[in-house]
């Protein structure tokens, strides 16, 4: 080991008179991606889509219903993302999802239907390409199309750049629509409801049920008299057993709105079902 002794170098060694600031940003911009400057921040991103087929059991009102996600090509949650779908009757289509240019953060991107006159509905027709986002909270359009369409034609373009080229495009053929619904649409077999398919476990593990008749009563889809038959019953497990009786004859709004309520008197038993699913 060799040492040294700083006394013999005092000579060498001076103390410094001043000191001159490094730089400073004054107005740091930092992400958690990548550091950027005055620039969006720019990837390759990844467009979802799913699908249902609504009122399929009256034909003069049916028609079909596209949910269209603009996403991070690596979302960690998106099998949790199809769970959720899944439970309120869409199938996810399998298309190619990667976009074929770069999207930017803070940029709206238009959604757009091409092809037949089919006067779709889009709401809301522009989304914003957003990194992370909890998936019950990202933003998605919904297109409402007629049953009479034979080819869907989808695009994704930049809003402020409608010129160019789309950043996603897909076809979606008449055998898409029928194989992405999960059922032959022309005979109408409505996708299972999570409460029809989870009926067991909603009356093994509901605790929470008179919140529930009280919310009903006041949307109206039961009635005073329900409510006291159902009441009356001995245990939890029979109470729900028979307010799920009552659920069964209702339509897919009223069913939809009975899981929302359940859900929210019963947030930690729903959440941990749809987890398992």
């Amino acid at each position: 080991m060799v040492t040294f002794d700083l006394k013999q170098f005092s000579d060498l060694l001076k103390t410094p008179t001043s000191t001159k600031p490094s730089v400073v940003l004054k107005h740091p911009n930092f992400s958690c991606v990548t550091a950027t400057g005055e620039q969006d921040t720019s990837i390759n991103g990844k467009v979802i889509l799913y699908f249902r087929v609504v009122c399929p059991e009256k034909e003069d009102h049916m028609e079909y219903r596209i949910h269209l996600y603009l996403l991070h090509p690596d979302i960690p949650h998106l099998k949790d993302l199809d769970d959720l779908k899944r439970d309120h009757g869409f199938n996810r289509i399998d298309k190619p999802s990667q976009t074929t240019g770069s999207v930017y953060t803070e940029t709206d991107y238009m959604i757009n239907l091409i092809g037949e006159e089919l006067n779709p509905d889009i709401q809301p027709k522009v989304l914003q390409f957003m990194l992370h986002k909890e998936i019950n909270d990202h933003p998605f359009s919904e297109i409402n199309i007629p049953k009479s369409a034979i080819q869907i034609s989808l695009q994704v373009m930049a809003e402020d750049h409608s010129e160019l080229e789309p950043v996603w495009e897909c076809r979606l053929s008449r055998a898409d629509i029928e194989e992405a619904s999960g059922q032959a649409v022309q005979r109408g077999i409505p996708p299972e409801h999570f409460v029809d398919k989870h009926r067991v476990q909603l009356i093994q593990n509901v605790r929470y049920i008179k919140p529930v008749l009280d919310d009903l009563k006041q949307e109206k889809l039961l009635e005073e008299e329900q409510c006291n038959i159902i009441t009356s019953q001995k245990t939890p497990e029979d109470r729900m057993r028979e307010l799920l009786d009552s659920v069964r004859s209702w339509g897919p709004k009223e069913t939809d709105t009975f899981y929302k309520i359940v859900k929210n008197h019963n947030g930690p038993i729903i959440k941990e079902m749809e987890r398992k699913n």
